[in-house]
């Protein structure tokens, strides 16, 4: 605790190192602190002075940064941007004791900072104003926290269950060649509310994340492979107000017996990939949120299993 407070006091100063050059005297400060993102901030006095500067931050969860048997993070930015240089790390982890030092590199003498440190919030709960056009819950369907992965559904089905088939699935007849419904015959892109989990098993204005509100949420955020408590996961911190949601991973063992990390969460969109009328319609929009997986916005076939991240539309 008494490590805590000293690092938060530590924050709440103005962060100004004790190196000066000919000409170069510059600060430094942890900025846009989130549970998984900061950024480091060198503001530099006559920037007019430098040529090909370089900044390197040293940056771990150990005090002891000079130490030889600590190896920190390093990063790095020859760019001044209206007096200052500036790193983004986003690989951080809630709830942590960060320190970090700065090195400025000019014309072959470097220059650097003391030691400083600061301490990553918690991740926020309940209903999560990224920013956007919808409000995201911090958790997914069926989980009671953040931890958590939740239950797992089919697509378009409102119950969870844990075998997934063909043979299971409620909106075909035993094949992905005989889908019944959300097909190219009935022109039904997104799930009707009696075929959407989220709203059915929450109600009012709740419902499952369409496919472009998906996509919003990936292209206006800064993503982070991180951990949580005892679950990694992957968070998304908004550049628009800086809230963050974490997408948790569990471990599947496949019939090879190799393990992978899934975190797949259904959209509430079909997705058609042929301009057949009869066939390329067994896919659905989720957000794969898998560490060591392509992330992003991808087709999933319809029948698999999903976690569901809802959303709360106003």
């Amino acid at each position: 605790m008494k490590r805590f407070l000293l690092l938060f006091a530590l924050c709440a100063l103005a962060l100004t190192s004790c190196k000066k050059g000919t000409n170069i005297i510059y600060t430094v400060a942890a900025e846009d602190i989130t549970p998984c993102t900061v950024k480091i901030v060198a503001r530099v006095s006559q920037p007019e002075a430098f040529t090909m500067p370089l900044m390197i931050v040293y940056l771990s969860p150990s005090p002891n940064l000079h130490s030889q048997a600590v190896t920190p993070s390093k990063l790095s930015t020859s760019e001044i941007k209206d007096g200052e240089m500036t790193v983004f790390y986003p690989y951080l982890k809630p709830e942590m004791a960060y320190y970090f030092w700065v090195r400025v590199i000019q014309d072959g003498v470097n220059y650097d900072s003391p030691d400083f440190g600061f301490v990553t919030p918690d991740l926020p709960t309940g209903i999560i104003d990224m920013g956007l056009s919808v409000k995201w819950a911090s958790t997914n369907l069926g989980a009671s926290a953040l931890e958590e992965v939740g239950d797992s559904f089919a697509w378009g089905e409102v119950e969870p269950k844990t075998s997934f088939a063909w043979e299971y699935y409620k909106w075909c007849e035993g094949s992905k060649d005989t889908i019944t419904k959300y097909t190219k015959a009935d022109g039904k892109t997104v799930l009707e509310p009696e075929d959407d989990a989220a709203h059915v098993i929450l109600g009012g204005n709740w419902r499952m994340p369409t496919n472009e509100e998906f996509r919003e949420l990936f292209d206006n955020c800064d993503l982070s492979v991180t951990q949580y408590k005892s679950t990694r996961g992957v968070a998304l911190t908004s550049r628009i107000n800086k809230n963050t949601l974490f997408f948790p991973n569990h471990v599947v063992t496949l019939s090879g017996g190799a393990a992978v990390l899934d975190g797949n969460c259904w959209s509430s969109s079909v997705y058609f990939y042929s301009d057949d009328a009869d066939s390329g319609q067994e896919n659905a929009y989720r957000f794969n949120a898998s560490i060591g997986a392509m992330m992003g916005i991808l087709p999933l076939q319809r029948y698999a299993a999903g976690f569901i991240r809802p959303v709360l539309a106003e």
